[in-house]
């Protein structure tokens, strides 16, 4: 199609109308070219916008990972103001203890300070009295002396007495002697002279009864010389044992006087003692009192501690939340990222699938639990040790012979829905002796309602025991051991159908032949 025109001349109909058509195309054209300038330029300021974004997303992710170990600051500080709490806690009630022991030493030392005064107080009263006794038995030492000395001088005038008593009696006796010898002249005078023997023998008889009279008068005094000299004789010994006495209480006296100096000492030391036990017990209280008060403040401490570690927890808390939810702002701006929104997508992209969402008790704990379906053992294991493996071990720290290593159950229900152990495996020990050690394995099965132990495999033999009996479907060859006499009845056949008599058999010509029977011919 030619559009082009020279100078002068006009066009015909369709070269012009085909010009009208290119200029508005070009007319379009221009404006779409302006349209994309400007969609140019907003996508150049959304990519600057995108950028600036990126740049804020950065900056949000800096910040939150900022957050996370100011968090991570915090919480560890709160560990340290806890521990410190704990610390100031364990130390205020160390000091609490420090000071009711204190208290209680201070309560007895002031209780021994009151019994040491009271026994001062004791000594010095013994000591008192202790002295009064030794005055007491100085004096009565002293009337002792007084009353020996009194009894000595009785005794000497009674001696005095009873030698002018003998005196006395001598001359009474020289006066009787005397008048018998007048008695005698005046006798032989009478002889001389009548007249005057009346008046002699009166005289006579008047002398006679003077000499008796004398004589008795002798003995009266010589009766009270004896007892006076027996008198004095026991004076004498009383006078020599208040002596001794007196001599023994001047020495008792000494001694209670040394005593009671002594006891007056042990006063004075305990009054001494008492004044000192007093002051440190005195002392003890104010330690006491001024422990007890340090107690209080360090508890009160220990609380104002547990109220910053407390706080600081919460801060560390609010720390972690914010910059758990700045943390989550800033990735779920992030375009790899934003599948965080869906919890199920989180777990498939982390390959968790449903684990994360199962329940604890879905799970076997390490103390046991109930597997219900089926469970497989699976091992890739291309060698040639066993594997996988399934161990039951019994670790006891006492094993004895006939120890129940395990069981395997097999267990089903009755008619009735009551759960019954119908068969069972288990192993067990025979002897633990290191090196020689034995085991078994027995087999139980339920049998009329009772679990029956039907057969018990050991080192060295296989025993079908309870009444369980041997059933084979097929031929059974014996080989090794003592089995010669079981082979030769095995080579005799079928005894069933061999024609051997039965307990129940009744003999007649049919099943007997020529023989003796019980010495009978048959």
């Amino acid at each position: 199609m030619a559009i082009f025109r020279g100078d002068g001349g006009s066009g015909d109909s369709n070269t012009d109308a085909t010009i009208l058509a290119v200029t508005e195309q070009a007319a379009i054209a221009t404006t779409k070219a302006s349209e994309s300038a400007a969609s140019a330029v907003s996508a150049s300021e959304s990519a600057t916008q995108a950028a600036t974004s990126a740049s804020g997303i950065s900056a949000s992710v800096i910040a939150a990972e900022a957050s996370a170990t100011a968090s991570a600051t915090s919480a560890t500080a709160s560990a340290a103001s806890a521990t410190t709490s704990a610390s100031s806690a364990t130390a205020a009630t160390t000091a609490k203890t420090a000071a009711e022991t204190a208290k209680t030493a201070a309560e007895t030392a002031e209780t021994n300070a009151e019994t040491a005064e009271t026994n001062a107080e004791t000594s010095e009263t013994n000591a008192a009295s202790s002295a009064s006794s030794a005055t007491a038995s100085a004096s009565t030492a002293t009337t002792k002396a007084s009353e020996a000395s009194t009894s000595a001088s009785t005794a000497t005038t009674k001696a005095s007495e009873a030698n002018t008593s003998a005196t006395n009696s001598a001359t009474s006796a020289s006066a009787s002697a005397s008048s018998a010898t007048s008695s005698a002249s005046s006798a032989t005078a009478s002889a001389s002279s009548a007249t005057s023997a009346s008046s002699a023998q009166t005289a006579a008889e008047t002398a006679e009864t003077n000499a008796e009279t004398a004589e008795t008068n002798a003995a009266s005094s010589a009766t009270s010389a004896s007892a006076s000299a027996t008198t004095a004789t026991t004076k004498a010994s009383e006078a020599s044992t208040s002596a001794s006495t007196a001599t023994t209480k001047a020495s008792e006296a000494s001694t209670s006087a040394s005593t009671a100096t002594t006891k007056a000492s042990e006063a004075s030391t305990s009054a001494t003692n008492a004044a000192t036990s007093a002051t440190a017990a005195t002392t003890a209280k104010t330690n006491a009192e001024t422990a007890e008060t340090n107690a209080e403040t360090a508890e009160t401490n220990a609380a104002n501690s547990a109220t910053s570690a407390a706080t600081s927890a919460t801060n560390a808390a609010t720390s972690a939340s914010n910059a758990a939810s700045t943390l989550a702002s800033a990735a779920l701006k992030a375009n790899n990222l934003s599948d965080l929104a869906s919890a199920s997508s989180a777990r498939t992209n982390l390959g968790l699938g449903t684990a994360a969402t199962t329940a604890a008790t879905d799970y076997l704990s390490s103390t046991g639990g109930t597997v219900t379906g089926d469970v497989d053992f699976t091992s890739t294991d291309t060698g040639s040790s066993a594997s996988p493996e399934f161990t039951l071990f019994r670790n006891s720290s006492s094993p004895t012979d006939g120890d129940y290593l395990g069981q395997v159950k097999f267990d089903g229900k009755s008619d009735t829905g009551v759960t019954r152990v119908y068969a069972k495996i288990t192993a067990k020990t025979s002897d633990v002796t290191n090196g020689t050690e034995d085991g078994l394995i027995e087999t139980a099965v339920k049998s009329n309602g009772s679990n029956v132990i039907v057969s018990r495999q050991t080192g060295s033999a296989l025993k079908l025991i309870n009444g369980c009996a041997l059933e084979v479907d097929g031929t059974v060859t014996a080989t090794g051991g003592t089995s010669t006499n079981w082979n030769t009845a095995y080579g005799w056949g079928n005894h069933a159908s061999a024609g051997y008599l039965t307990s129940s058999s009744t003999l007649n010509a049919s099943n007997m032949t020529t023989g003796t029977l019980d010495g009978g011919t048959y």
